[in-house]
């Protein structure tokens, strides 16, 4: 992983979970903010109740692999974090990555295309 992608404290991680605007793309909730240090970031969180640690750190390798793809396009630097609802009972990786990849589609266009879910403009 590479470490310039990950949030610099757990200051900043509290920051995006309580000024962070929601968004929700299928199987992933959002919080995000525009970046205050010019330079895009990720957390991932799968909880420990959605399945065992293999399940969650699938979850976040194929997260991280569409994110970090999908970055450098992205309009403006943002902060993003990533909660996956998905559970070991509902697991389908495709569809994880299909979610993955609209949210990339979504910030790529600098947040212009409808949000998936709700079906209103998501604007930041």
């Amino acid at each position: 992983m590479l470490k310039n992608f990950r949030f610099p404290s757990e200051a900043s991680y509290k920051v995006v979970a309580l000024k962070g605007k929601r968004l929700k793309f299928g199987f992933l909730s959002l919080k995000v903010l525009p970046s205050p240090d010019f330079c895009t970031r990720f957390c991932f969180i799968v909880k420990k109740k959605n399945g065992n640690a293999v399940f969650r750190n699938r979850c976040r390798r194929i997260l991280r692999s569409v994110f970090f793809s999908g970055a450098k396009n992205f309009k403006k630097p943002l902060w993003i974090m990533a909660t996956t609802e998905m559970n070991c009972e509902n697991a389908d990786w495709k569809a994880l990555r299909t979610c993955g990849n609209g949210v990339v589609a979504a910030f790529t266009e600098g947040l212009a295309a409808q949000n998936p879910v709700g079906g209103k403009k998501a604007t930041l």
